[in-house]
Order: structure tokens, then sequence, then C-alpha cells
């Protein structure tokens, strides 16, 4: 999946302009299908177009590290509240 609007594949520019311009999966699909010759399931272009969507989102570097400092918070926090309902559970089964 890329993560800049230069990189993406022909298919993948078919997706989101498509998708951006209101199109409906149905017409999306028979699009993709035209022009890679790929049957795809219901839930897979949609999946890919979010997917593609977040990777192409910008981000300033200060959000990027606020991103990446908020998750190590968040990790460590359910880290701790973990091993403590752990600890709950072992007690309470003696």
């Amino acid at each position: 999946i890329s993560t800049s609007f230069d990189d993406l594949s022909e298919e993948d520019y078919l997706l989101i302009e498509m998708k951006d311009s209101g199109k409906g999966w149905e017409e999306i699909r028979a699009a993709w299908r035209d022009l890679t010759g790929q049957e795809t399931a219901k839930s897979t272009l949609p999946n890919r177009y979010s997917r593609l969507k977040a990777n192409l989102s910008n981000l300033s570097d200060q959000d990027l590290q606020n991103l990446v400092d908020a998750k190590a918070e968040v990790e460590l926090e359910f880290e701790q509240e973990m091993w403590g309902r752990i600890q709950q559970r072992m007690a309470e089964k003696g």
C-alpha cells in the first residue's frame, strides 16, 4: 500500500479518484476488474480504500511525534493495568 500520491499504482489511483468523486462500490469494483482483470470480494476495495486514505494522510513531524508518544503511553498504561488485573485474579483464585 502506497504512502504517497506519487507512488500510487494505476489501480489505486483509480480507486481513490472514483470513490472520492462519489462513485458506488459496484461501479468501482467493475472498473477495478476491467483494469486489473481481478475479481474482488465485496470488502476488499472498501478496506483497501480506507488503508490507502490512512496512509496518504499528511501528518506534521510534531503530530507524528505526538502520535508515537501517545501510543507508547497508552500501551504502558494497558500493560500496567493488565498485570494488575492478572495479579488480582491470581489472588482471587488463591
